[in-house]
């Protein structure tokens, strides 16, 4: 698959666009990207998405509000994680994807393990990326996650005068990741509520790169972890990345 699917729109509760992609036939699998990223970013560029569909599936991959073609409201407020597991879960029924498997990179495997903790949509499986528990606890509050809140909500990131944080809003512009929402985000991090993982009842796999810590497995009942090639940024790009997804799909959602 070269070409981006054609972008697809839904209005959530509260009045807000998201925008997704949708293609294929079969067992569905929702892929929620990283923060900073968006569908075609983390999914579609590396391969992910057409992978899945190549291989029977019905892919559904979702903008998180403030990422890529969503929309991007100025209220703090909603960004907060379970806004943001909402949304998942309401396109989830709207689409009648329900019983469906759920591939989360980084802030997505946030909100898919909330919405499997919670048990808030009907799962087959579940595959967690990019992930470690640092990723799934709640942020201390401190002048640091305040530096780093303000540094990604500023206008100019060149007066930033950190390399790091210059590269990430320029990943954010390229992305077109809106700095009042992944600022929001961050700042949310702080209230993050409770993630059970002991509670996620399906089959879980932990897809990671050598750079996260293989901590979050060891907390999820029956999970497995798969490590690839790569960083942080670079492992869904690893074809061993795409390989272990659609493994695991095969293996805990088989083809009628």
């Amino acid at each position: 698959m070269d070409d981006a699917p054609e972008p697809r729109a839904f209005t959530t509760t509260d009045g807000t666009e998201l925008s997704y992609i949708d293609e294929g036939e079969g067992p569905a699998v929702v892929l929620l990207h990283g923060l900073m990223a968006n569908s075609y970013a983390n999914w579609v560029e590396p391969g992910v998405f057409g992978a899945i569909v190549s291989a029977g599936y019905r892919a559904v991959a979702v903008d998180t509000r403030g990422h890529g073609h969503s929309a991007g409201p100025e209220d703090p407020e909603v960004y907060r994680a379970e806004v943001l597991a909402g949304d998942v879960a309401a396109i989830v029924r709207r689409l009648e994807l329900e019983p469906v498997s759920l591939v989360g990179y980084s802030y997505g495997s946030v909100t898919s393990a909330m919405l499997a903790a919670a048990g808030d949509i009907k799962l087959t499986s579940l595959a967690l990326c990019g992930v470690a528990m640092a990723s799934v606890t709640p942020v201390a509050s401190g002048p640091e996650i305040d530096a780093l809140v303000a540094a990604l909500a500023m206008d100019d990131p060149e007066s930033l005068g950190d390399e790091g944080l210059t590269a990430s809003r320029k990943r954010m512009a390229e992305w077109n990741a809106r700095p009042h929402a992944v600022a929001s985000v961050y700042a949310a991090l702080r209230e993050l509520p409770p993630i059970d993982l002991a509670a996620i009842a399906v089959p879980v796999v932990v897809i990671n790169s050598p750079a996260e810590p293989d901590d979050v497995a060891s907390q999820v009942p029956g999970a497995r972890t798969v490590i690839v090639k790569g960083d942080h940024l670079t492992a869904p790009l690893d074809p061993a990345f795409t390989e272990a997804v659609v493994t695991f799909l095969k293996e805990t959602n088989p083809l009628p």
